[in-house]
């Protein structure tokens, strides 16, 4: 999904957060016959709302960036940022009225979505993917991370993928935020609203139609931004009413405004658009909050006129001016290139920014070295991406402008991009598609779906053994919660259990936990060595000689882990233990256990029962629940006995 944005958003279709592909990107003429004049009569490219774009979602990073240090919105420096969204729909409903509007005698619905759908979610992916990568990085007093497990992280990886919002339970963060890894994908969900709008309704709306729906909506977006319930459009990132509410007015404004735009549109000349319009943007973004908390109204009046005013007639100047000098030319297309995955890659970072500004109570100007670093690496990781794909050259351009550098592709090469995004989902990595599309050999692609098939085999095996690991444990805390008071001596019938484990060098009843921690290490290094690498997710543990334990003999014999089923054929010399009744008692201290351990022995005594199998302690699991100064081990010390008949 990654390689498909990179061919979209590099080669020619630069529309930031929501663009759309242009006319002349897909060109209709035969593939025989394309060449540089065949695109000569391709509508014009508004390099200058590209560029635009680009100074939108920078002021989007800096915006998010000066939330470490706002208290609330009252407070917040860049504080009308978040109107960038609002300048985006507009921009994107424009674009893709100017595309489209006048294609779909020749166009579908369904192609018109895939089109959508390929040039949007590979970067929804990505930054879900690296929302995740980094995501246990981030914890702080906001929001405490280290609590989430994996399965729930996967959870909330795939929903982000997916732009499935998350409610309000299931949300890893704590926040609110319906997309949890990364904050702004919330815009795509809206975005892809707004183009399914556009493919069954909007489009078939007559213009004074589309005017009217335009006039409701703006005006019902005004009234929310200034009586609603915080005096701006701040909203539509959670799964709460005002948001949800609040993000709809939004998107129904926006996204029709700048399609009654392309159709309204008559160019004028303007000079220095593309500065006046970045300047504006800047300024508007950057206005303090007006009006403090006694006057919400105030402020939500100049959100009002931002959107409703100010951002359509940036449209209008960008669209009319041209680039007449180098510079700006070069500026232009660089901030076009980097707007879409700039915005959608950034704010994961912005997460572990956060966290360490909170954590470690810095002001801004201790921390703008990382600011800085956060920006700047955040427009390289866009702009590599959109390099990506000319590096392996897994898609070439049906014609390059040798001045401007667009990539201009035909119709005919969709069956090529259906092929590389069916490899992708295979899990083949880019060379191997770059050697399968350059080599065209079908034995080949048999060889490497071989591959790939072996290789989902061992992705499954690695999943059961997960399954297996997670249920064991599962089962480990349920044990913890039922077991009986600690030090008290139970009976329990044991099922049928198999173990493999190593000598003792060293008697940790003599030398203490730090030989007991050595034995562990060495027992993994050894179940690793074997292809069993989840130590942990069996219940290890250490045992005594049926000998030496009657004897009262505390010599320990072997470390071991009690594995599955499905590691027996990994293992040689695995001893089955079978089932019967076991004297057991529970602890949670390691340095108790020899105490507990004679107790266990004086009772099997008493009770005239004979002990006939090895002694075993067992650690049921492991975790902090007592006293987080020292390790927690939830412990299972038991003997197999016989009773008298």
């Amino acid at each position: 999904m990654f390689l498909l944005f990179c061919i979209f958003v590099r080669h020619g279709v630069r529309q930031g957060r929501t663009s759309a592909r242009r006319s002349h990107n897909f060109c209709t003429m035969e593939p025989n016959r394309v060449s540089a004049a065949a695109f000569a009569d391709t509508k014009q490219h508004y390099e200058i709302l590209d560029g635009l774009r680009g100074v939108a979602a920078v002021t989007v990073v800096c915006f998010h960036l000066f939330e470490a240090f706002a208290t609330s919105h009252l407070d917040q420096r860049i504080n009308h940022g978040y109107l960038a969204v609002d300048f985006f729909f507009i921009l994107s409903g424009f674009v893709v009225g100017y595309a489209y509007d006048d294609r779909w005698g020749r166009m579908g619905v369904g192609e018109f979505l895939k089109r959508r759908f390929i040039r949007l979610h590979p970067m929804v992916v990505f930054g879900a993917l690296i929302g995740a990568a980094v995501f246990y990085t981030q914890g702080c007093p906001v929001w405490d991370v280290s609590k989430i497990t994996l399965g729930a992280l996967a959870v909330a990886t795939l929903m982000n993928a997916l732009l499935l919002p998350a409610p309000i339970s299931m949300e890893v963060r704590g926040v609110g935020e319906m997309y949890p890894l990364n904050g702004p994908s919330w815009s795509l969900l809206f975005e892809y609203i707004g183009n399914i709008l556009y493919a069954f309704v909007l489009r078939l709306l007559p213009t004074r139609a589309l005017g009217a729906l335009v006039a409701v909506a703006g005006c019902s977006l005004a009234a929310f931004a200034m009586w609603g319930p915080l005096g701006d459009v701040c909203v539509g990132f959670s799964m709460t009413g005002d948001n949800i509410v609040g993000g709809m007015l939004r998107l129904l404004y926006a996204f029709p405004m700048g399609l009654l735009l392309s159709r309204l549109f008559r160019p004028r000349h303007v000079r220095g658009a593309f500065w006046i319009g970045a300047a504006a943007i800047v300024i508007l973004s950057a206005v303090p909050r007006l009006g403090g908390s006694e006057r919400l109204w105030l402020n939500g009046l100049y959100d009002s006129l931002c959107f409703l005013v100010a951002f359509p007639v940036i449209v209008w100047i960008g669209a009319s001016g041209k680039t007449t000098d180098a510079f700006t030319t070069r500026v232009c297309k660089f901030l076009g290139d980097i707007s879409y995955p700039l915005y959608m890659v950034h704010y994961p970072f912005i997460y572990i920014y956060y966290a360490w500004v909170k954590n470690n109570g810095l002001t801004f100007g201790e921390s703008f070295p990382g600011a800085a670093a956060l920006v700047v690496g955040s427009v390289v990781l866009a702009y590599a991406a959109l390099r990506l794909y000319d590096e392996l050259g897994l898609l070439k351009p049906k014609y390059k402008d040798p001045e401007t550098g667009y990539r201009y592709y035909d119709t005919a090469q969709n069956a090529r991009l259906d092929m590389i995004a069916y490899m992708k989902e295979l899990g083949m990595s880019l060379g191997e598609i770059g050697d399968v599309l350059r080599k065209e050999d079908i034995v080949l692609i048999e060889t490497i779906l071989a591959q790939k098939n072996e290789q989902l085999h061992h992705q499954m095996r690695a999943l059961r053994a997960q399954h297996d690991a997670v249920e064991r444990t599962i089962a480990s805390i349920e044990r913890y919660r039922k077991a009986p008071v600690q030090g008290t001596i139970v009976l329990e019938y044991i099922d049928c259990r198999y173990l493999w484990g190593i000598p003792c060098a060293k008697n940790f009843y003599e030398d203490g936990i730090r030989a007991f921690e050595q034995e562990l290490v060495t027992l993994r290094k050894a179940l690793m060595a074997r292809g069993i690498s989840q130590v942990f997710s069996y219940s290890v543990g250490t045992s005594i000689q049926k000998e030496d334990f009657v004897a009262g003999r505390f010599i320990p014999k072997d470390t071991f882990v009690f594995v599955g089923y499905r590691d027996l054929q990994r293992l040689v010399d695995v001893t089955v233990v079978d089932s019967g009744m076991y004297a057991c008692v529970y602890l949670d201290s390691f340095d108790a256990e020899l105490d507990y351990a004679k107790q266990l022995l004086a009772h099997c005594n008493a009770q005239g029962w004979t002990v006939c199998g090895d002694y075993f302690c067992e650690i049921m699991t492991e975790f902090n629940v007592f006293d987080d100064s020292r390790r927690s081990m939830f412990l299972r010390l038991q003997v197999p006995v016989a009773f008298d008949k």
